[in-house]
């Protein structure tokens, strides 16, 4: 028995295609006696039928159907169940159906008739309403895209118009839907506007050729009763004289129409200043009599020093312009500017409205006084301040000072600032005057010398060095500096040393004879020292100074030697031996001693300190 492979073994699947995709449930079939449903893979998509037969449904994915015999041998197939059809062209892709529902596009044609818009207003298809209907020829539909679903079942087009030219696109689709036009195109035209004629009134007569102009876009034609005219590049016509009315007729692209009617004479006819026919007024119209400058604000050599007032003749008013607004009901009108100068102004006829042709009227006004500057009226000033007046007028006429004239017109006329310097004391009254009359002054007065006050010490002065104090002006302000002495208590201890000199001493030891030492000696030799010491200790030594004895005062040391003698208190014993203890020494002699060579010693500074003093003073 020949031998036979497994795959010749092996269940055989019929219906079904490795790999193909099914739009739908599929059915199909397995040969084999011993197919072993258990150990076959079947996806749960998959379901047999009472017929033995499979059939597997849609599911997402790839299906694997892998069937197993009972002796292990097995097949399998890979396929896709969409459940639903992919058309392109009416065909499916996966399984070649058709599609029910697919018709087949329209032919594309050049052939197809046009679309037929509202009757135009005008040729060129103008409209002077901005609304269209576009009608489709018979058989067909009509859209705005090409896109077939767009067109429905319309048959035509409701449209809106732009000002001005508006393109309009469609299409054209066969009611059977196999054919379907190219683009097409439609140019409609909107000009609801009419012309405007300006320049012009209606119904006025003229007494000159008027020029009107006309403005429109879409001008196409210009009629002056019913003749044709031709407009300048700008767009004015200038309309010829006749006696009768004309009719000037603008008519645009579509139609729109704008007319005017006028009347144009030759020339006007003018009485007392105005036209009867036009009412235009005669621009040379002449008043015979003029306005004329109230005296009120009058000042010197014919200026004004206040505002002027011109006043209008009788059955007039007064302007400065030609404007006939301006006039009002003025009949005088108020000059505010300064200078000299020439003013224009107009007069108006108050019962015809004429207006006068330009008058002129001359004015000089100045309002304002000289200004002086470089003094205060009231004020006191020092000679050394070197006042110097200054005055300013464009009109300088004269300046007096204390009312005599130090400058006139004839020097001031050519400069307008006048310059004066005080070189004296005294009291001044100076003043300016213009040409107008406008007066300025100042009063002011002038000291010789500074007014010092008490000073103010800058620097103290000291034993080895000057002071110093600053003086203030209480008038000007302006300052000077002194010197302040040294200190002179050196000088003032050298004349208390020369007072207490050696042979006052002497003079003091020789009173103290031994006759009295020896009757007072416990009483007289305490005593000479207190006595003697103090008259010369307080102004050079003050640690010599003190004294035990408070009622011996230094003023008692010249004149101690004539009364130790007789009526001197004695200096309790107590007392002398304590000074004698503290000073080491047993009796006066040695304190006498003492006292001589501390004057020898203030001496011999006091000299020093001369000298020093001399030094200074000669630097």
């Amino acid at each position: 028995m020949p031998a036979v492979s497994a795959a010749e073994w092996a269940a055989q699947i019929n219906g079904l295609e490795e790999g193909k995709v099914y739009c739908e449930a599929v059915t199909f079939s397995v040969v084999e006696e011993n197919l072993d449903l258990a150990s076959s893979s079947i996806p749960e998509s998959v379901s047999q039928n009472s017929d033995g037969s499979f059939t597997a449904s849609p599911a997402a994915g790839v299906q694997e159907i892998v069937l197993r015999d009972k002796a292990g041998n097995e097949t399998s197939v890979h396929i896709t169940v969409n459940g639903t059809h992919t058309f392109e062209d009416g065909v499916c892709v996966h399984c070649g159906a058709s599609d029910p529902n697919y018709k087949a596009p329209a032919v594309q044609s050049n052939d197809v008739p046009d679309a037929v818009p509202t009757t135009p207003d005008a040729a060129g298809n103008w409209y002077r309403k901005n609304t269209i209907k576009l009608t489709a020829p018979t058989g067909y539909y009509i859209s705005q895209t090409s896109d077939e679903s767009s067109f429905g079942t319309a048959t035509s087009l409701d449209l809106t118009l732009n000002e001005g030219e508006n393109k309009i696109t469609y299409y054209l689709l066969s009611t059977d839907g196999k054919v379907i036009s190219t683009e097409k195109t439609l140019t409609a035209n909107f000009d609801q506007t009419a012309p405007v004629i300006s320049g012009v009134e209606g119904k006025k007569t003229y007494c000159e050729a008027p020029t009107l102009t006309i403005s429109d876009a879409n001008l196409v034609q210009v009629t002056v009763n019913g003749t044709p005219v031709s407009l300048t590049a700008e767009g004015t016509l200038t309309v010829s004289l006749a006696e009768t009315e004309q009719t000037i007729k603008a008519v645009d692209a579509a139609g729109n129409e704008a007319s005017i009617t006028i009347t144009v004479h030759n020339g006007h006819s003018y009485a007392n200043g105005i036209c009867t026919v036009c009412g235009q007024y005669d621009p040379q119209y002449t008043v015979n009599v003029d306005a004329q400058f109230l005296t009120q604000g009058l000042g010197s050599n014919g200026w004004y020093r206040a505002n002027a007032t011109l006043k209008a003749p009788d059955g007039f008013y007064i302007a400065f312009t030609n404007d006939r607004g301006s006039f009002g009901t003025n009949k005088q009108i108020v000059i505010t500017e300064e200078g000299s100068y020439t003013m224009k102004y107009y007069l108006m006829n108050i019962s015809s409205g004429a207006i006068s042709q330009e008058k002129q009227i001359s004015i000089k006004l100045d309002k304002t006084p000289p200004v002086i500057s470089g003094a205060e009226s009231n004020k006191t000033y020092c000679l050394d301040q070197k006042i110097t007046l200054t005055v300013k007028d464009e009109n300088l006429y004269s300046v007096k000072l204390n009312n005599q004239e130090i400058a006139s017109e004839s020097s001031l006329n050519t400069n307008d600032t006048f310059t004066h310097e005080i070189t004296k004391a005294g009291t001044y009254v100076f003043t300016a005057a213009d040409a107008a009359g406008n007066l300025a002054s100042v009063r002011f007065t002038v000291n010789e010398n500074h007014t010092w006050n008490d000073g103010v010490v800058q620097k103290e002065a000291t034993t080895t060095a000057v002071g110093e104090k600053l003086y203030t002006c209480t008038v000007c302000g302006a300052t000077k500096t002194e010197e302040i002495p040294m200190v002179t208590t050196p000088e003032a201890t050298t004349q208390t040393q020369e007072t207490t000199t050696p042979e006052a001493t002497t003079q003091a030891q020789a009173t103290t004879t031994p006759e009295v030492t020896t009757q007072a000696q416990a009483t007289t030799a305490p005593s000479t020292a207190p006595s003697t010491a103090p008259s010369t200790a307080p102004s050079t030594a003050p640690s010599t100074a003190p004294s035990t004895a408070p009622s011996t005062a230094p003023s008692t040391a010249p004149s101690s030697a004539a009364s130790e003698a007789s009526t001197t208190l004695p200096m309790p014993t107590t007392q002398s031996g304590q000074i004698n203890q503290i000073l080491g020494i047993e009796d006066a002699s040695g304190i006498i001693g003492i006292i001589l060579v501390v004057i020898g010693i203030i001496l011999a500074a006091a000299v020093v300190a001369m000298i020093i003093l001399t030094k200074r003073s000669k630097k």
